[in-house]
């Protein structure tokens, strides 16, 4: 059965048509992958199947489905905390708490316990919604939110903090976060790894790689399509294709189609011309009878459509107008960052001529503010940066803050480059700004062509030091191929912060990995750096079973070693919390054991057979739930030395 079926859709903006006719389904377990170039409708098909009407078509839903839908714009305002907001996505779950609170109530009025048909509908009612809750995670909703909000970068500090009060990319993250915790039928991610670090981006891949249900996600990260997609759906024109299996398969069948498409259109057009010599040859001869037949054959000839031109592809070179000294740059002793607030201290580094480094840390790291101080955007605060001879940056900033957005895209570029008109013209067309496109203004431009835009120009200036921030953000899976390629034949010296995974494997020789003020460097590209930052995690991780080992039911070690020492009262008082936590730790397992009695019970359809002894166990199943969760706060309160 499907849970989302699209016949015979069209979406149009005005008298532009974007999409249709589009006959698509959506199954159980599906894990989709949207792609196609920057504006050709993805997201417009995302609103269609999240419940936007369209103008032609019928879209059907399966009864009850709950869809789960991140668009790219991000909440403008909230007056709860980023926790509360996260929590917000247990909503549903939350309303089933109280209705469970009514029915217990019910179950305990003995009008109701009287009348057995009234009570065995209260009590099945009860275990249904007790099932949907323990299934939805109702029970570890507050540490699930946790987890995720920690996933994606965010810090035990941030979790009180007011959501008006967070950046952008913080509201985006946080507008992720409670998308995957609605725990939906059907997830709709549109460029979900946007404001992610790598980590991040590395921990929504192994969240999505085990989500069960449904999936249709628009990204431009090919290792993410590659970890998690089964399908693909490719827009071409108006018209979307479906691709079974991965990535790396929609990528060879793509090229399988267009390859018999091309041999089909040439066969045909060799027939078309086969026939037209004939008729040309014989009409008016003694063979005119077979011309009319040829002619007649012609006319009734399938009319094969040539291949669909490939996605157009950006092709482009960056110049090294010459070359540098060999060593290009010396930090010596320098700390960085804002109003007197420190960010990197104490770097000691050279960078020598060809060298190709990849920066990548969490964000707010500092990465940006490293490339804008070696970009002579920013003084040190203690240090040195020294040049070596010969050394011309050039300098693509992730912000674009420097495009004047009230020039064409022409102007643009003839401002940079002091290039002939054509010449200009010729150098956009690579980074596909053709035809009227080179008139639109730098401010109309969506984000992918101010990526674009803010390339050219600065490739067009040419640079033997390039410093790029980001500068696969906003570009499609082609402009990204373009740009790497470009990039892998550049002779110059290259330093680049991404989170672009593919980058990092394809371009960098050492990482520059940022965090906490520090600067570590890594030898190799994307695999060195993953081996490093899982054997640092593992390190961590000891650390932290070593310092979390003592206070976890079961070991008051932790106590004795905040006790080490002391006076008599002291000595006297650790006995006594000790003896408690014992008894606390006793209440604990006996709890457990019999809540896990308890739902088993409920769980049996034979309880039911008795109504009255069902309301009893589901009674004392909240009961014993309660109780549990009182006895674990208090366990947690008296060994954090905290009285009850």
């Amino acid at each position: 059965m499907s849970l989302v079926q699209l016949r015979g859709v069209h979406r149009y903006y005005g008298a532009y048509h974007v999409l249709g006719p589009v006959d698509l389904e959506i199954h159980h377990q599906d894990r989709i992958g949207l792609i196609g170039p920057n504006g050709s409708g993805k997201s417009s098909l995302l609103d269609i199947i999240a419940g936007a009407e369209p103008e032609e078509g019928v879209v059907s839903r399966a009864k009850g489905l709950r869809i789960g839908y991140l668009r790219q714009e991000t909440p403008i305002r909230s007056d709860l905390t980023l926790y509360q907001y996260a929590l917000e996505a247990f909503r549903h779950l939350d309303e089933i708490e109280e209705s469970l609170r009514s029915l217990e109530a019910r179950m305990a009025d003995p009008r109701v316990q009287s009348d057995p048909d009234a009570l065995e509908s209260t009590v099945g009612t009860y275990q249904r919604l007790l099932t949907q809750l323990q299934e939805g995670g109702g029970l570890e909703k507050e540490a699930r939110a946790k987890g995720v909000l920690f996933g994606l970068g965010f810090r035990e500090e941030d979790l009180a903090k007011p959501f008006d009060e967070l950046s952008g990319g913080q509201r985006a993250r946080a507008q992720l976060a409670r998308t995957l915790l609605s725990q939906p039928d059907l997830l709709l991610l549109d460029e979900p790894t946007n404001h992610l670090d790598l980590e991040a981006v590395e921990w929504l891949q192994g969240f999505l790689s085990r989500f069960s249900k449904s999936l249709v996600l628009v990204s431009h990260d090919r290792y993410l399509l590659r970890a998690v997609a089964n399908k693909i759906w490719e827009i071409e024109g108006t018209g979307v294709l479906v691709f079974r299996g991965g990535y790396d398969a929609s990528r060879e069948q793509a090229a399988q189609r267009r390859e018999q498409m091309a041999k089909r259109y040439e066969a045909a057009q060799q027939e078309r011309a086969r026939l037209e010599a004939f008729i040309r040859k014989y009409k008016a001869g003694s063979r005119a009878t077979q011309a009319k037949s040829r002619e007649k054959r012609l006319q009734r000839m399938e009319d094969v459509p040539p291949p669909p031109e490939e996605a157009r592809r950006a092709k482009f070179t960056v110049p090294l107008r010459h070359r540098s000294e060999r060593r290009v740059c010396t930090l010596e002793g320098v700390s960085l960052g804002y109003q007197g607030r420190v960010v990197l201290k104490d770097l000691d580094l050279e960078i020598t001529r060809g060298q190709r480094i990849g920066i990548a840390g969490p964000n707010g790291s500092g990465k940006s503010t490293l490339l804008a101080a070696l970009a002579g955007e920013l003084a040190p605060l203690e240090g040195r940066i020294d040049w070596g001879r010969g050394v011309v940056p050039a300098y693509f900033s992730q912000m674009r803050t420097d495009l004047d957005e009230t020039q064409s895209v022409l102007e643009t570029v003839l401002d940079a480059s002091g290039q002939l008109v054509e010449e200009a013209r010729s150098f956009l067309a690579r980074f596909l700004f053709r035809g009227d496109a080179v008139f639109k203004k730098a401010g109309d431009l969506s984000g992918g062509e101010k990526s674009r835009l803010a390339l050219a120009r600065l490739l067009v200036r040419g640079g033997n030091f390039l410093l790029l921030d980001e500068p696969t953000n906003h570009l499609d899976i082609g402009m990204q191929e373009a740009l790497e390629e470009a990039l892998e034949a550049y002779e110059g010296t290259l330093l680049f912060v991404t989170h672009d995974r593919r980058l990092l494997d394809s371009l960098a020789q050492s990482i520059w990995w940022i965090e906490d003020g520090s600067l570590h460097v890594i030898d190799g590209g994307y695999e060195a750096l993953s081996l490093w930052l899982a054997a640092r995690r593992k390190a961590l991780d000891v650390v932290a079973d070593e310092r979390t080992a003592d206070r976890r039911p079961g070991s008051s070690l932790g106590v004795r070693q905040q006790t080490e020492r002391p006076g008599a009262k002291d000595r006297a008082r650790a006995r006594e919390r000790e003896r408690r936590l014992g008894e606390i730790e006793a209440e604990v397992e006996r709890l457990a054991a019999r809540k896990a009695q308890l739902e088993e019970a409920l769980a049996d359809p034979e309880t039911y057979q008795d109504p009255q002894k069902a309301a009893e166990i589901a009674l004392e199943h909240a009961e014993v739930a309660k109780d549990l969760e009182e006895r674990e706060a208090l366990w947690l309160q008296l060994a954090d030395g905290q009285e009850d």
